[in-house]
């Protein structure tokens, strides 16, 4: 509820909750909730959610949890890294007091790409991008997002564009409708690739910005670099240790390298 309230609310702005989904009680024009509101809604959720995850009395079936099959310690990890999130989006709006919210929360997050929040899918549940393509084949990629990645020589580009027919990554230009360009790689539009909706490398860049907003900067360095590097090993599923020694370990960070890899 928190996760889907957090993705709804920045869409927005301001929604109905209080009263929605309630159509059995017909109310079926429910009231708008400011955005304030379902940020402190969300907030609320979260603070419910972790002592009711560690209650020791606390179930869950097995067979009914797809994202960590029961696993209630990385459940919680989720909880906080989902809090992070939400607490950072409120900078503009909180200054600092946002920027430590999102540490705080982020402390106790996830650890490691082992504790990513996503969606599963296989043969039987198909990814939705897969899906689409399969039945209609006209997504393509971007050229914005895949010039950036081909500049840099980045490990990442053959996993999230796949190759045209002449065995090349060419991204569409914006607004264009070229369908000679790239299709999505498998890395998203596999049969089986999972939709992620928190990971780890987020994590991290939250981390970074935030201590960077406070004047950390070696905390935020660190953040930074291991958030590009969790990204990496995700996507590629190797360490490519040489290209982060070459692109990012030891650069300087800055706002707009954080926001650049966080998003690719």
């Amino acid at each position: 509820m928190a996760t889907t309230l957090n993705i709804g609310t920045d869409l927005f702005g301001d929604m109905p909750f209080t009263e929605a989904l309630q159509g059995g009680q017909n109310i079926l024009a429910p009231v708008y909730d400011s955005q304030e509101t379902i940020y402190q809604n969300i907030f609320d959720l979260l603070d419910e959610a972790v002592p009711n995850l560690n209650n020791t009395t606390n179930s869950l079936a097995v067979s009914g949890d797809v994202v960590y099959g029961g696993n209630m310690t990385k459940w919680v990890k989720a909880a906080n890294s989902i809090k992070a999130r939400a607490a950072l989006q409120l900078s503009l709006k909180d200054g600092n007091a946002a920027y430590t919210a999102a540490l705080a929360a982020a402390a106790n997050g996830f650890t490691s790409n082992a504790d990513d929040y996503k969606v599963p899918f296989d043969s039987d549940d198909q990814n939705p991008i897969y899906q689409f393509m399969d039945q209609r084949t006209d997504i393509r990629m971007c050229s914005t997002f895949v010039d950036l990645l081909a500049s840099n020589d980045d490990p990442r580009l053959p996993f999230y564009v796949a190759e045209d027919a002449d065995g090349n990554y060419v991204g569409s230009v914006p607004g264009s409708e070229t369908e000679t360009a790239s299709r999505p790689g498998d890395a998203v539009a596999a049969e089986d690739a999972p939709t992620y909706m928190m990971t780890f490398a987020e994590l991290k860049f939250i981390q970074a910005e935030a201590n960077l907003a406070l004047g950390n900067l070696a905390p935020a360095q660190a953040a930074y670099e291991a958030g590009v590097a969790a990204s990496v090993l995700r996507v590629t599923g190797a360490a490519n240790t040489d290209w982060l020694t070459a692109n990012i370990n030891g650069s300087p960070v800055t706002l707009e390298k954080i926001m650049t890899q966080k998003y690719i």
